[in-house]
């Protein structure tokens, strides 16, 4: 199962990265909030989002919400 982590800070994303991976998930990542919704656009599949509250150009509330307007 792809999931999308949407982090900015490396550290935090990249042990996200392992420990989903290590947990049989397929990890992408999203530095930003728009590199986000273009990778849920550019992948379908993509089943859950792990998203950081403060991003460097629209809060994590705004991504999901603009998630939800587009399913």
């Amino acid at each position: 199962m792809k999931v999308l982590v949407v982090e900015d800070v490396r550290y935090s994303s990249l042990l996200l990265e392992r420990l989903l991976a290590e947990w049989g998930y397929e990890p992408l990542v999203a530095p930003s909030g728009a590199e986000a919704l273009e990778a849920l656009a550019a992948v379908p599949d993509i089943r859950a989002v792990v998203c950081d509250l403060l991003l460097p150009d629209m809060d994590g509330l705004d991504v999901c919400r603009r998630i939800r307007e587009k399913s």
